[in-house]
């Protein structure tokens, strides 16, 4: 939450676990919106940058959702835009939505940053996704939320039969 972003103590705590696990940095990802993204505070443009400078990644969520000022993916050390469910909700269908996520998909990936496609629902949208090289896309096609005991079947099972096979 922003709140969490903006305490003092979040910084502390991200480099305090990487150092005490030997944890590799670029494995952790750090979700700000594009509400705190826009902020433009002094106090949350430290953070940002602390948190990247120690080698954690930075993804936005919910992309679309508010103003989207462009210019602050050139200018932010973001590793990832996650595009909001609610314009992948009605694809392919919906044209203007697949204007949109195909113009931020490009942009993105123009910019080098990865992609991720929130609220995938059925293999038609997953299809469609796939047909633009959407990097990555997460929604309950794949799975719901699940207690960590089916968590670890489920994955047992996708190594024994992965969910690309399946379609």
């Amino acid at each position: 939450s922003s709140i969490q972003f903006r305490n003092n103590l979040l910084f502390d705590t991200i480099k305090e676990q990487l150092e005490t696990h030997a944890w590799n940095p670029d494995l952790l990802e750090v979700e700000i919106t594009e509400g705190l993204l826009l902020d433009d505070s002094p106090e949350v443009n430290t953070y940002i940058d602390e948190i990247s400078n120690c080698g954690v990644r930075l993804s936005v969520d919910d992309f679309g959702t508010g103003f989207s000022a462009l210019s602050y993916l050139k200018n932010y050390p973001v590793n990832t835009v996650k595009i909001d469910r609610s314009f992948i909700m009605d694809l392919p269908g919906d044209k203007e939505n697949a204007v949109l996520v195909q113009a931020i998909i490009a942009m993105a990936q123009g910019l080098r940053l990865e992609v991720i496609a929130e609220g995938v629902e059925t293999a038609e949208q997953w299809q469609y996704l796939r047909s633009l090289n959407c990097d990555f896309v997460q929604g309950y096609f794949f799975g719901k939320p699940m207690p960590r005991a089916e968590f670890e079947e489920f994955l047992v099972a996708q190594i024994e039969k992965p969910i690309q096979a399946q379609s």
